[in-house]
């Protein structure tokens, strides 16, 4: 009660009945995306990270004598709102795939957000109520089996829906390896990944110490930059600095993500990207980008599934990837993709493509599921 009142005094109020609408957006994250598809007026959206509260569903709750929880004010929530269809980004919230337990006749549509582990789905899979959905809309092959394990529902593999809205720049390479950051260690910051295990900060960043260093061995040898595609903004003073303390302040150049056009701009203008444990590293490759991978956080994690290339059945190592951090195998991978004729890459390309994801320009796939009427 107490976690609920402080939510309550720190949030937003609005006292408007929610708007009847066709199509309800559940949580307003990445709003912007869908603004593209729908004039404002087609849809409602629900906020869900409690920064805003709606008390005229607070009061249809207490009327209809509910318990005040965060379950009871999403259904409240969208039976006020009526929807035929309920759509969301948020991929891996519970919620979304119990609807149709209290709803049948609603649509729900989630699109991936995200990488997704093993951890998420076995959290999916512990769930007591029957989980379902009307179509999930997928990076690629092998992560759409994985949630059709767990979830009821349909799948339909798109690639990434943000990376498929950027046109791809054909520009002359830079001469730069563009590292892609995933953050930056936080003193005492204690992750939980699993039921039996909990990470620090320090340990999970212990990647970033080793194979950087080797990066920037291999750049100073071949005569070109390196560069860090940062993760944060408002904390972007504190990531370089700690990028800083492993390179040194002079030995790189370092990118504020802005917002997300940023990361896909500069990898189509860097001669190649390398990769530990990102979404983004996945959608360079589907721009047709050069890309390394060292797939190495789940060995120092102890996480099998946190690898990009999880849950495909790939071999450990091949020609632009490697599961091993030694100074001769990052030394093969980056060279292999800067001497490889784009032939030949797209020819290694195709042994992950389409499994792990594809790529989509324009959302073609999306806008022709808008005139759908069975789902819109």
């Amino acid at each position: 009660m107490l976690k609920l009142l402080y939510f309550f005094i720190k949030s937003k109020k609005v006292f408007s009945k929610p708007k009847k609408n066709k199509i309800l957006i559940f949580d307003n994250s990445n709003i912007e995306i869908f603004k593209n598809y729908f004039s404002e007026g087609d849809y409602t959206v629900m906020e869900t990270r409690k920064k805003i509260i709606n008390i005229f569903v607070l009061v249809k709750m207490i009327l209809n004598f509910k318990k005040i929880n965060g379950v009871n004010y999403f259904l409240t929530y969208v039976n006020l709102v009526n929807p035929k269809t309920v759509l969301s980004f948020t991929d891996n919230h519970p919620f979304l795939y119990t609807i149709k337990n209290f709803f049948p006749n609603i649509k729900v549509i989630t699109i991936q957000n995200g990488m997704r582990d093993e951890n998420f789905f076995r959290e999916l899979r512990k769930h007591k109520s029957n989980l379902k959905g009307d179509l999930i809309l997928t990076w690629g092959n092998s992560i759409a089996e994985e949630y059709t394990k767990s979830i009821d529902t349909k799948t339909l593999s798109i690639g990434s829906f943000k990376n498929n809205l950027i046109n791809i720049i054909n520009s002359p390479k830079k001469k730069s390896i563009l590292f892609i950051s995933t953050g930056y260690e936080k003193e005492k910051k204690i992750t939980k990944f699993s039921e039996n295990n909990y990470v620090s900060d320090e340990e999970y960043y212990k990647p970033e110490k080793y194979l950087l260093p080797i990066i920037k061995n291999i750049t100073n040898q071949i005569n070109y930059k390196l560069e860090i595609m940062g993760r944060c903004d408002k904390d972007s003073f504190y990531e370089k600095k700690f990028y800083a303390d492993i390179l040194g302040d002079d030995n790189f150049d370092y990118f504020v993500r802005k917002n997300f056009k940023t990361c896909y701009t500069k990898s189509d203008e860097s001669e190649l990207t390398f990769n530990i444990y990102s979404a983004f590293g996945l959608e360079t490759l589907a721009r047709g980008n050069k890309c390394c991978f060292a797939n190495v956080r789940g060995l120092f994690l102890k996480e099998k599934s946190m690898s990009c290339f999880w849950p495909g059945d790939f071999p450990l190592k091949g020609n632009f990837w490697t599961d091993n951090i030694s100074p001769e195998e990052v030394k093969r991978i980056i060279h292999y993709s800067l001497n490889v004729s784009q032939k030949d890459w797209e020819r290694s390309l195709n042994t992950v493509i389409p499994g792990l994801i594809k790529f989509d320009y324009g959302n073609s796939n999306f806008s022709k599921l808008l005139n759908d009427k069975f789902y819109f």
